[in-house]
């Protein structure tokens, strides 16, 4: 197709995103220190949002 259309929609219960667990890799050409509090702009999928996250440590 010429054109693609995304047509989305929130559950009454999905009004806010509160908590959201990922695994975050770093490349290997990639120099950039982030801090945690630092504000970063996600793009998950179709969606995306501003925020401050917390990191810690992945454990297995």
């Amino acid at each position: 197709p010429a054109h693609l259309l995304f047509v989305t929609d929130l559950l009454p219960h999905e009004q806010c995103l509160s908590v959201l667990n990922i695994v975050l890799n770093r490349t290997n050409n990639s120099e950039i220190i982030v801090k945690s509090k630092e504000r970063l702009i996600f793009h998950v999928g179709f969606r995306h949002f501003s925020t401050s996250p917390i990191y810690s440590q992945h454990s297995d």
